[in-house]
Order: C-alpha cells, then structure tokens, then sequence
C-alpha cells in the first residue's frame, strides 16, 4: 500500500519541483515521515536573485568643441573739454587716461562750455561764430551742428537735462544774466529767474531731473542755490562772503561739487545736497575749480593751474590719489566726463 501511494505521489512532487523551478525558486523537499498512508512534504523556498549583465560593443568617443562668439559693446567713456592749444578756445574729447585726444570744433571762434547728453548723444555748447555768443549741440564727432539761439545778446552755459529733453542756459537779453529752459531743439523758452541787476549762473540739473542748482550774487557774491525746474521754490544752499560757483550735483542726487574762495583761492569743496556738511577736498595756492563727478560717485575731474597754467585733473572723492590728465604749456579747463552707450 505505501509502495502503491509512494509511485502514486511521485508524479505529483515532480511537477511540484517543476512547477516552483519555473517561478525562479530553488526547492528543498525533505520527506520527513513515511508511515502507513501519510506522507508529509515539507517545502523550504529560497529567494534567487537573477542578476543579468548586458554586454554592449565597443564604444567610441567623439568630442565637438562648438566656438561662438558674442561681441558685447560696453559703454564708452570719455572726457570733452575745451582748449586753448590751437589758438583759441576749441572743444576737445580724450580717452579717460588723458590720451587719444580728437578736436571736435575747428574755427576761429571761441566753442566753450560743453555738456553731453547720453540720451540725444549730443554734445551742447556755446559759440561766437556768428558774432555773438549763441547756443549749439553737435554729435560726438564734432558733425551735424545745429544752432539753437540766435539773437544779438549772450546765452551760454547750457547743460542738458537727465532725459536729454531740456536744455537749461544762462542769456542776458532782458539786460542782466538770467537763467531760461529750452527744449532740444530750441524751442518752447522759458524764463526761470527774473532779478533786476543781478547776475544768475552756472545752471544744472539734479540728477532726477526736479531740481536746477545754480549760482547767484542776490546776497552780494555768489551763493548755491536750488530752485524748480519751473523756477519756484528757491532755496539758499550756501552763505558766506566768498565766491561759491561751478556747482556739480553727483550722479546719486546726494552731494555737490563746487568751488569756492573760502580760503582766498579757489579750491574744490564738497557739501551735501542741502548744503550741509562742507568738506574741502584741495588745499594749494593755485586755483581748483570746474568739478564734474564721474558715474560712479567716487571720483571727481576738475581743472588746476597747479603747474602754471590750466590743465585736467582727477581724483577721489574725499581729495586723495589726484592724478595729472593733460600736460601742456595751454589752458585745458571745463572737463566733463560723459559715458557714450
């Protein structure tokens, strides 16, 4: 009977084997008892992990070296100035190291006083090249000249306003020194001060285009002050018995550069934007003067007759490190440094 059972069973646990051998498991079977008509199948299953290694072909590396270049035009920096070198008084433009010197006007006539505009890429001044002294602009290679004034009186000391839209001057054609505002082209005049034989001066726009810094004898000598650009709101910025001119606001808004005879030569001060905290940044016996700050608010050109005769400056902030830019035997005055995007 158990012979019987055991050849009847054994198909059965060959396909049992079979079977698990086709899931991946490894069988152990342990027949632990054969007695009478039971038999019991103990079944122990082992986890195979199958591990499969893809061989691939040989491989070959290609490496592509892709060039491009990308030209970036960085703003071009560079300082316009008026000389005597020639003669007479002509505007110049150098390099920021004083070099690569290129005239821009070529007359008989005096062109003084220049102000560049980063917006029109226009460069402002003043010229008697048609018997008395009038208003231009000009482009930055000293072409396309267009005159802005044209009456028998003096305008001069333009500066452009921030958004290149305005030009502020100085004309005497109600018979003392006022300060007017005119459009770019000309246009729309508009008289901003109205003093009877006083001498207003030197304007210049605030960095935010709000305010008009500017000088005046109202008090006797000359004096900062600040008003709209509408002419109202007038505000006395300095008070002393000297002579205070040139004023310069810094391209932040927060300071101006002047210069002044406080210390009986003209030296360069510097004062915040409500005249407080006057600081003088040169002490010499010579004569300082025509500050302009540079766009990063942490240097300031200007020009010395230091070494005889007028020549361009420049130097930090609080007085210190002053480099020599030009070295000649003429008078190289009114620097003004201009960024060309």
């Amino acid at each position: 009977m158990t012979k019987r059972l055991f050849l009847i069973l054994c198909p059965i646990l060959l396909a049992v084997i079979l079977f698990n051998s086709c899931k991946g498991e490894a069988v152990t079977q342990t027949i632990t008892s054969l007695q009478r008509d039971t038999i019991s199948v103990t079944t122990t299953e082992t986890s195979i992990v199958k591990t499969t290694t893809t061989l691939s072909e040989p491989t070959e590396t290609v490496t592509a070296t892709i060039t491009e270049t990308v030209t970036v035009e960085l703003p071009q920096e560079k300082i316009v100035f008026q000389s005597d070198r020639d003669g007479d008084t002509e505007i110049y433009m150098m390099a920021t190291d004083g070099f690569n010197v290129v005239k821009l006007t070529d007359n008989t006539v005096e062109d003084r006083g220049s102000s560049w505009s980063a917006y029109s890429r226009r460069i402002v001044f003043f010229s008697n090249r048609d018997g008395d002294t009038d208003i231009y602009t000009m482009d930055a290679r000293g072409l396309n000249v267009s005159q802005l004034t044209n009456n028998p009186e003096s305008d001069n000391n333009p500066s452009w306003s921030p958004d290149g839209q305005h030009i502020v001057f100085i004309s005497n054609r109600d018979g003392d020194f006022e300060i007017y505002s005119m459009g770019a082209d000309g246009a729309d005049v508009m008289k901003l001060t109205d003093t009877i034989e006083i001498a207003d001066r030197s304007p210049k726009w605030s960095p935010d285009g709000q305010r008009i810094i500017f000088i005046s004898s109202s008090d006797g000598d000359y004096e900062i002050y600040a008003m709209d650009t509408n002419g109202a709101n007038v505000v006395q910025l300095t008070d002393n018995t000297a002579w205070d001119g040139t004023p310069a606001p810094s391209p932040d808004g927060e300071k101006i550069a002047f210069r002044s005879d406080l210390d009986g030569d003209f030296e360069i001060y510097v004062m915040d934007m409500d005249g407080s905290n006057l600081i003088k940044l040169t002490d010499n016996a010579a004569n300082d003067g025509a500050p302009d700050w540079l766009p990063d608010d942490q240097q300031i050109i200007f020009s010395s007759d230091r070494d005889g005769d007028n020549e361009i400056y420049v130097m930090d902030v609080d007085g210190s490190k002053v480099v020599q830019l030009t070295n000649n035997t003429y008078n190289d005055a009114n620097p003004s440094w201009v960024v060309m995007d």
